[in-house]
């Protein structure tokens, strides 16, 4: 009321004179004023540490009232919220004790850096030794040029334009296991996929049988290599597996041959040569492992790890 009168008589340049002094030195009704707003008629006042706004232009008994009736309203709501808290809690367990599953809305899991063997064709065979191949001209070059080391072994299935594949050794003996898992992978990731053939044989030799130099007269073209000496033949089934292997605290989907994936996976799901289009392929397969997965399988992954052309799910 007071804070009316000198409106009245004295105007809004009066309160502003008195904020415009230290604190110290208002009058003491000017003290509790934090800010004015002339517009609205309204103060800002700070009482017991907290903020209050009123407006001048009414008795102090109207704006206590309003407060009041603010008051009302909040505890109202506030009630409303506790209701509706419990009866949510209610109908959430009358849906577990009838035992449905609750879902929930599963968040984006943050980009993941991709390793570097990502680059090319890879999996992890059941002895957990990594598995590289090409994907094209320069990266069978890499394979064998940057990657390649005595220790490791080569695999190249025996068909034109089939990729050049070795085994990292790591220091450790390459299990029979491992090989036979490398002959497969190669063989999947061969012409003979897209053939439909059943069966592909595929041969295997050491890091200093595989030479650039040609014999006299002949021409090696880009990837191309001369293998020297014998080569050790197996005939190995196309047959394909995807599943999801841990590395690094991330699931990344791998595709390999079915005993690899395996070793490394819960659930995996069975591919072999057919007619499903590979993009379809990889849809279905993406709605069968997305129950396992944190988040969302990016198909375009899926679709880069997958067999070159059309497949189907095997039983």
């Amino acid at each position: 009321d007071k804070l009316n009168k000198i409106r009245k008589t004295e105007g809004w340049e009066k309160i502003r004179d008195e904020l415009g002094k230290s604190k110290p030195s208002r009058e003491n009704w000017a003290k509790l004023i934090k800010k004015i707003q002339p517009n609205q008629g309204k103060v800002e006042l700070i009482l017991q540490d907290f903020p209050v706004e009123l407006d001048i232009r009414i008795s102090s008994f109207k704006n206590a009232s309003k407060y009041y009736e603010k008051n009302k309203q909040f505890k109202s709501k506030l009630e409303g919220a506790k209701e509706a808290k419990k009866k949510t809690k209610d109908q959430i367990q009358e849906i577990k004790e009838k035992g449905v599953k609750i879902s929930t809305p599963r968040t984006p899991k943050k980009k993941r850096k991709k390793k570097w063997f990502e680059r090319y064709r890879w999996f992890y065979s059941s002895q957990g030794l990594l598995v590289i191949a090409g994907r094209d001209a320069k990266t069978n070059q890499e394979i064998v040029e940057k990657h390649m080391e005595p220790n490791d072994i080569y695999f190249h299935a025996d068909l034109e334009g089939a990729p050049h594949l070795i085994v990292k050794s790591e220091g450790e003996r390459i299990s029979e296991k491992t090989e036979e898992e490398a002959a497969i992978f190669a063989a999947i990731h061969s012409k003979g996929w897209r053939k439909g053939l059943g069966n592909l044989d595929v041969y295997s030799v050491k890091p200093n049988q595989v030479s650039k130099e040609a014999p006299a007269g002949e021409y090696l073209p880009k990837g191309g290599y001369i293998i020297k000496g014998e080569k050790n033949y197996q005939t190995v089934p196309l047959e394909a597996a995807v599943g999801l292997i841990e590395i690094e605290g991330n699931k990344i989907p791998m595709c390999g041959p079915p005993s690899a994936v395996q070793a490394h996976s819960k659930n995996i799901i069975k591919l072999k040569p057919g007619s499903t289009k590979k993009s379809n392929l990889a849809s279905e397969i993406k709605s069968s492992l997305d129950k396992d997965f944190e988040g969302e399988i990016n198909i375009d992954e899926l679709m880069q790890i997958l067999p070159p052309g059309p497949g189907m799910i095997s039983s």
